[in-house]
């Protein structure tokens, strides 16, 4: 089950030329084991990314695999992400 929700992310992981990349993104939905964003960086399908929840601070929440990518090939990509592992508790429980 999904839930409509803005959630604000840090991203970190490597794009497709293969170089490392930081940036802030959107969740614009979410579910227990992933989340819907939408980022600037083109992300090759089952990259894994370092997730930070950036609420005052950026926590770090774990890794998730790029299942699902638009093939949009100018930005915003959208890119669905299903957790791997989670170490710090996400935005729903």
């Amino acid at each position: 089950m999904r839930v409509r929700l803005r959630v604000s992310l840090k991203l970190k992981g490597t794009d497709v030329q293969g170089n490392q990349f930081e940036e802030s993104a959107f969740a614009e939905n979410v579910s227990l084991s992933g989340f819907l964003c939408a980022c600037a960086t083109q992300i090759q399908l089952h990259s894994i990314l370092e997730v930070y929840v950036s609420a005052g601070r950026d926590e770090y929440v774990g890794e998730a695999e790029v299942v699902h990518a638009d093939g949009n090939p100018a930005p915003p990509h959208r890119y669905g992400c299903r957790f791997r592992e989670k170490v710090e508790p996400w935005v729903l429980q």
